[in-house]
């Protein structure tokens, strides 16, 4: 504390004396604002984990003179982190990367940025980020026969084989788990399927479906029929789902008959690709809408095996289990095709009746001109 002579009333107070007092107190001012700061500059020591980062990741910079976390502003490229992890402190930080906007896939130089309300200085350094990094696929696939068995008939007490097409518009490479049913008929009959490599002809279980749009691969659907049939025919569905993300998924089926040719490649394998409102099951066959819902939009995925001058398809319009139920088309009736194997979406407009039930709806592709290449496929609505 200063110590300044008192003042008695009736002195004169001399510009001395009075220089005295302010520079007394820019002394104190001064000194009151460095022990506010300490010198306590805010110092950035590394960046950890060491290696790639992307949006997304936790964050751990270490440093001094952080503060409390409540009291940190820190920014990654421009784009302030709203929330510290357990851990933070004065001399650490943890954080989720912020999602920072216009990173290049091969990286980007971005600055971070800590202060706080105490510091001379924010302190700075930069960085490369990534994008954030996709962990599970999205999209849809689409599965089809393609390839009946190269036979004139289907015969009591053989096996065979039929090749189906999945069409891939994936975001991500990912294993598909594979698996085939029969109806219950056939199946009661004692007729077996098992998914097959369609070359090797050895059991197979799972496949691995490449990131791209449009992408092809092939799998063996093997049916082995009894002596004795039991059954004039059966029906065999191949339903694939990502070991990432089971949402990702779609079946294909195909009948296969006694002693008749064997079925024709189907004119498409159609999945459901979105549904404007209420949810679609792991695989891809149940769509499920609140009670509140009056209408939906329902868009199918067709792939369509033929193509060139002249080709096309048309699309019959949803039949459903229940009669009060209508549906609208929303795309052209009819497909033209330039190229084989190209898939075309199919938008239909769902009118849901008052107090609705369960349902079923089925949707038929049938190439013009050639009425055996159909592709026809069944999908449940349940009502919740």
């Amino acid at each position: 504390m200063a110590n300044f002579t008192p003042v008695n009333p009736g002195d004169l107070i001399t510009a001395n004396y009075f220089n005295q007092v302010l520079s007394s107190f820019d002394s104190r001012i001064s000194a009151l604002e460095a022990a506010n700061t300490g010198g306590a500059q805010i110092v950035i020591q590394q960046i950890l984990p060491l290696g790639t980062l992307s949006v997304g990741d936790q964050m751990h910079v270490v440093g001094q003179n952080f503060g409390l976390p409540a009291n940190v502003v820190v920014t990654v490229g421009g784009q302030q982190v709203t929330s510290f992890a357990a851990g933070s402190g004065n001399t650490d930080l943890y954080f989720d990367i912020p999602a920072v906007q216009g990173l290049s896939a091969q990286g980007t130089q971005v600055p971070l940025v800590v202060d706080n309300s105490t510091s001379p200085a924010p302190a700075s350094t930069t960085f490369t980020l990534f994008p954030a990094q996709l962990t599970a696929p999205s999209g849809n696939i689409v599965v089809a026969m393609t390839g009946p068995p190269p036979v004139g008939l289907i015969t009591e007490g053989n096996s065979y084989t039929y090749t189906f097409t999945v069409t891939g518009f994936t975001s991500l490479t990912d294993n598909y788990a594979l698996a085939v049913t029969l109806d219950a008929a056939s199946q009661a009959a004692g007729w077996t399927a098992t998914a097959v490599n369609p070359t090797s002809q050895s059991t197979i279980t799972t496949i691995s479906i490449p990131q791209g749009q449009n992408t092809t691969t092939l799998v063996g659907v093997k049916v082995a029929i009894p002596a004795v049939a039991g059954v004039t025919s059966g029906q065999v569905t191949l339903t694939l789902t990502s070991s990432l993300k089971p949402g990702v998924s779609g079946f294909g089926s195909t009948a296969v008959k006694v002693n008749s040719q064997p079925s024709s490649p189907n004119a498409s394998g159609l999945t459901i690709y979105s549904v404007g409102t209420g949810t679609l099951s792991a695989d891809g066959s149940t769509v499920t809408l609140p009670t509140s819902t009056t209408s939906v939009v329902v868009i199918f995925l067709a792939s369509l095996p033929d193509g060139g001058a002249g080709v096309s398809y048309s699309i019959s319009n949803l039949v459903f289990g229940n009669t009060s139920w209508t549906a609208k088309l929303q795309s052209p009736a009819d497909i033209s095709v330039g190229t084989p194997n190209s898939t075309s979406q199919i938008r239909f407009s769902v009118s849901v009746p008052p107090a609705a039930s369960s349902t079923t709806m089925q949707l038929t592709v049938s190439e013009d001109g050639k009425p055996s290449v159909q592709g026809q496929q069944s999908f449940n609505i349940s009502v919740q």
